[in-house]
């Protein structure tokens, strides 16, 4: 025989891999043993991820629900908790100071004028402060709806295995 022949032989179904295999006379039958084990398998590991995406899926879209329906309402909700930062009190002291000083010097001070300056400036930087808290409540809002968003993603491709 030639040593293909004898290598042939020896893998086939008598041989090495059909043994590996159950020793049965066609190794497709004998791997579809294993291969239709693969989805129960793979669904008891994946199972908790798919879980837990349908878990966060009703949360998640009452939030875009909320967000597409009516943003101003959720802009609303998060000003509510707004406080003044702690250094707004004190920019104020110094820009308020600078200008009493500069206004003092060129004679301006108790002015209409200088009344109006300094008030535009103190609430040009009330306005600042409120920006900068919302933008750092939306940042931290985002950040959470796409960590959601992405539980949610996970979970939903565990369920197409």
């Amino acid at each position: 025989m030639s040593f293909f022949g004898d290598l042939g032989n020896s893998l086939g179904s008598g041989g090495f891999l059909g043994k590996l295999f159950g020793g049965g006379n066609d190794a497709a039958e004998d791997a579809s043993k294993y291969y239709d084990q693969i989805a129960g398998v793979l669904k008891d590991y994946l199972g908790p991820y798919a879980e837990r995406g349908n878990q966060v899926y009703p949360g998640l879209q009452q939030q875009y629900s909320q967000l597409m329906n009516d943003p101003n309402a959720m802009l609303s909700k998060f000003g509510q908790g707004y406080q003044q930062s702690p250094g707004y009190q004190f920019q104020v002291n110094q820009a308020t100071g600078a200008a009493n000083n500069a206004a003092a010097a060129g004679g301006m001070l108790g002015s209409p004028m200088h009344q109006q300056n300094t008030a535009n400036m103190v609430n040009n930087l009330a306005s600042q402060d409120y920006n900068q808290y919302l933008a750092h409540v939306l940042g931290l809002y985002g950040q959470g709806l796409g960590g959601e968003q992405g539980i949610y993603n996970s979970g939903a491709q565990c369920q197409e295995i």
